[in-house]
């Protein structure tokens, strides 16, 4: 059978079809878009003269290239296609955030310290290579996956039983009760939100701290309702109880932790599952999420700046004199400062495998233990972002190598090309099971959590795993799936969809 030919894939009506098609104008536009903002970098990175410019503007070219390529491959047109998702996803992310590197080259590099900018622009070229290689990779990966059998080992149903409002109830009791057990761990609420604005590295605690990392997962409860119930049909109730849940479980997210873009995944991950459950993609929405993001990221942003070295009372007239422009602005400076400059990705490709021995698959392996709690586990070995920081910048805090990074660390390049057409596999498996239950609300919740979340890498898997079991056993607790799917040939015999 012809990888383009499976029976889950074909769509008799591309426009209806689940993924929520791009219109053929909206694709023209975003290239012509790219192409100008590719030009403009080109523009400024000759004015400033920067070191190797042509190379670092060909890894541009190569870069922005990979990006758009989902966008043109056969049967991978929708805005919740998973390549395509994640390509523009990733894309939108890269031009708030990287544009600095992208046009003046990296001039320095922490841990990097023996090379200047020349040197550095030419590894950062052959960073660029490297995500090319993973974009060809993925798309390999994802035809190939359509030659494997398919099969499913949950089934997905269109209607929860009476257990639905109880059980999302539970969930988000659940994830108050864990926060309510942290501030308690904390030595109250007036430390917590001390601790919030702290970070992680300077928190404090009067309790045993192995069991922070446990109360954190299980907050994710109010989450994975919040998911569950914007994907089932809108009933008089559910519809009132919908907007309490949402909003209670995106304040969680951020008073578990005080990280400013978990509140901001939250929003994305709701309002992703309210465009698929309703078909229909809305810019307004898109505009509204993308809005209340920056503002709840600049927001944290001066609350932490505030309170960071507070050690007796917590400052809360820290929004005066802001204005909406000043929020902003204050937003961006927050992306562009996780621009990368510093990030692992540059020592790793540099360093591995002449100074820094390869993994070898170690760190894959270690996905099988991520879910033991720490608590349980005294010794739980340390993930790769501790293992990452401690090898190439001798810092005892997490730095992700990210998943070209963590691939190229394994096993080379051809770790990265192993690696990435492996999750192309993955994501055709995934967009097939999402084509079958397509109306599903488990099926809903699931498939864009993990197209918002999961990633080749560790802490994408982490953060998708937190996510994924609250939800995937609130769908079993209330009916929406159980054990055994169907086949390929029951499939094909109930769609008629002949093989």
């Amino acid at each position: 059978m012809n990888a383009l030919s499976h029976p889950y894939v074909r769509v008799a009506d591309e426009r209806r079809s689940p993924f929520i098609p791009i219109p053929m104008v909206l694709r023209v536009l975003l290239v012509l878009i790219v192409l100008i903002y590719w030009g403009v970098q080109t523009l400024a990175t000759l004015q400033l003269a920067v070191p190797n410019a042509l190379l670092l503007i060909a890894g541009n070219a190569l870069v922005l290239l990979g990006y758009v390529l989902p966008l043109w491959a056969p049967r991978m047109n929708g805005y919740f296609h998973p390549v395509v998702y994640i390509s523009l996803f990733t894309l939108l992310m890269h031009a708030i955030k990287k544009t600095g590197i992208q046009i003046h080259g990296l001039s320095t590099h922490i841990a990097l310290p023996e090379l200047g900018p020349y040197e550095l622009n030419e590894v950062h070229f052959f960073v660029c290579v490297l995500f090319f290689v993973s974009q060809i990779a993925t798309i390999g990966g994802y035809y190939l996956g359509g030659l494997l059998p398919a099969s499913s080992l949950i089934k997905f149903r269109q209607r929860a039983n009476s257990l639905l409002v109880p059980g999302v109830f539970l969930w988000l009791t659940i994830g108050a009760c864990s926060l309510v057990l942290l501030v308690l761990l904390t030595g109250g609420i007036k430390e917590h939100i001390l601790n919030l604005a702290r970070g992680r590295s300077q928190e404090v605690y009067e309790g045993d701290s192995s069991f922070v990392g446990t109360l954190q997962v299980f907050t994710t409860f109010a989450l994975g309702a919040a998911c569950v119930l914007a994907a089932t049909p809108p009933k008089i109730g559910r519809s009132l109880f919908l907007p309490f849940v949402v909003i209670s479980a995106i304040v969680l997210e951020y008073m578990v932790s005080g990280k400013r873009s978990d509140p901001m995944m939250a929003i994305l991950i709701i309002g992703s599952v309210w465009i698929v459950r309703r078909q229909q993609f809305s810019f307004t929405l898109v505009l509204v999420i993308v809005l209340t993001g920056f503002l709840m990221l600049s927001v944290g942003r001066l609350f932490r700046k505030a309170n960071f070295r507070g050690q007796g009372s917590v400052s809360t007239d820290f929004l005066q004199g802001e204005s909406a422009s000043s929020l902003m602005n204050n937003a961006m400076t927050e992306l562009s400062s996780r621009s990368g400059e510093g990030g692992a990705i540059y020592p790793i490709v540099y360093r591995v495998p002449g100074e820094v021995s390869m993994l070898f698959g170690q760190s894959y392996a270690e996905f099988l233990f991520r879910f033991i709690p720490r608590a349980i586990w005294k010794s739980k070995p340390n993930g790769i972002g501790r293992q990452c920081a401690w090898v190439f910048f001798g810092d005892l805090k997490g730095i992700p190598p990210g998943s070209i990074g963590e691939a190229y660390w394994n096993l080379h390049v051809p770790g990265v090309i192993g690696v990435f057409t492996c999750w192309g596999v993955f994501l055709r498996v995934l967009a097939e099971t999402f084509l079958r239950y397509q109306t599903a609300p488990g099926m809903i919740a699931i498939y864009v959590v993990t197209l918002v979340l999961l990633r080749p890498d560790h802490n994408g898997y982490r953060e998708w795993l937190h996510l994924i079991a609250p939800i995937v056993l609130l769908t079993f607790l209330v009916g929406l799936s159980s054990l055994g799917g169907a086949t390929a040939r029951q499939y094909a015999k109930v769609s008629g969809d002949a093989t």
